[in-house]
């Protein structure tokens, strides 16, 4: 009975992450919260360069943090091209700009979910990107989590 208990339980744990992929959206928003919380700490140039470090703590997977200025500047993300970048126009294969979308969203509330398509860095294939952004000062920090096509149609 309590093996029957331990699987169950195992199950419920695991079952859920496979359907969304590798992470969840709880661990997309945590990821956020943690990476607000050294900028709170710590600062921001130490944040930004934390944040943007392709082996560092804001990398799990999937998951990764990216920060941009509500103007639209990247300030942090581990593909180092778009760091230093006006990302205003940038847009899914289905024409979503969706770092504009999201900026604009955090000029009216202070957090929010949102979904476009993306290539993923671990499946390399285009996937539903789902991402939690949240606002921090005069910064947006977002971090999302890959969804397969397949299972949105």
């Amino acid at each position: 009975m309590k093996r029957r208990t331990a699987l169950g339980l195992l199950l419920s744990l695991i079952l859920p992450r496979i359907a969304w992929g590798r992470a969840s959206p709880e661990d997309a928003q945590a990821m956020v919260h943690k990476a607000i919380e050294l900028c709170r700490e710590r600062g921001r140039d130490v944040a930004m360069r934390e944040i943007s470090r392709a082996d560092g703590p804001f990398v799990s997977g999937e998951l990764y943090v990216t920060v941009h200025a509500l103007d639209g500047m990247c300030l942090a993300d581990i593909d180092s091209t778009k760091v230093g970048h006006y990302m205003w126009m940038e847009h899914d294969p289905d024409d979503r700009y969706f770092t504009r979308d999201r900026l604009q969203a955090a000029k009216e509330g202070p957090s929010g979910w949102q979904e476009y398509k993306q290539l993923s860095p671990v499946s390399h294939r285009m996937q539903l990107k789902r991402t939690y952004w949240e606002r921090y000062q005069d910064l947006v920090f977002a971090c999302g989590f890959y969804k397969s096509l397949m299972s949105t149609m």
